[in-house]
């Protein structure tokens, strides 16, 4: 089903449309439904990489933990994620937001 919506919402042309919400929830979409499509998640992390400086915390933490559901980090979000915006997310973060990251990790 995940893979008949993406052909019709013509994935792979309107990607860099989406916010950075939108592509974690496809990530965690593509998590919860074990589709390990290396190609489209390597497209999902290369649009969410060009929006890492307006991303909130629980985007974030959300999107790692649905790559690391799905085992996929050889395209690098992960580590970005990782080293870069939730370092500095976790610094600003209010206590609402880290509660907002917890329930995104699980």
């Amino acid at each position: 089903l995940l893979e008949r919506l993406l052909k019709c919402w013509q994935f792979d042309t309107k990607i860099n449309e989406f916010n950075s919400f939108d592509l974690s929830l496809l990530l965690i979409a593509f998590a919860r439904s074990a589709l390990r499509d290396e190609e489209r998640l390597s497209t999902i992390g290369g649009a969410l990489r060009q929006k890492l400086s307006n991303m909130e915390s629980s985007t974030a933490a959300g999107s790692l933990y649905a790559l690391a559901l799905l085992d996929f980090g050889s395209d690098g979000t992960g580590a970005t994620l990782s080293s870069t915006v939730l370092p500095r997310l976790l610094g600003e973060a209010s206590q609402q937001e880290l509660v907002n990251i917890a329930f995104a990790l699980v």
